[in-house]
């Protein structure tokens, strides 16, 4: 696969700060859309924290 190009620009994860990485895998008609919106309820609070932070870390 790896001589097909497979791969090729893939950004491990594991090997950056905060395993956090800028890279998309989606066609760019699905880039940008919100998949999942979280109560703020239980648990599901803390994850919407935590997607606000990575949102305004990215400038958006």
């Amino acid at each position: 696969m790896k001589e097909l190009g497979y791969g090729k620009d893939y950004k491990y994860p594991h090997n950056f700060p905060q395993a956090k990485v800028e890279q998309t895998f989606l066609p760019e008609e699905l880039e940008n859309r919100k998949y999942y919106q979280p109560t703020q309820r239980g648990f599901e609070k803390i994850i919407s924290e935590r997607l606000e932070l990575d949102d305004k870390n990215k400038g958006k």
